[in-house]
């Protein structure tokens, strides 16, 4: 199992509410929630991931008014068993 730190940085706007974190294999078409947190977390790691996978991640920005805004996806990494 291998082990990912994702950081971000967060638009300027009082509206931020809380982030979600998502992953998926390369090539799917559905995201999975890895966690949510709080509107100020801009640094996670994510662990438990495949060995030897390529891997998407976004993070979700809950925002207070109710809408619920997607980043473009964040990276592609590729885990290679040593």
């Amino acid at each position: 199992m291998a082990d990912f730190n994702l950081s971000w940085a967060i638009a300027g706007s009082t509206n931020n509410g809380l982030q979600t974190i998502q992953y998926r294999h390369y090539g799917d078409s559905l995201w999975t929630t890895y966690s949510t947190e709080a509107a100020g977390v801009i640094t996670k790691t994510v662990v438990g991931l495949d060995d030897n996978k390529v891997y998407e991640f976004r993070i979700v920005n809950n925002c207070l008014t109710g809408e619920v805004n997607p980043s473009n996806m964040l990276e592609q990494v590729v885990k290679v068993c040593p």
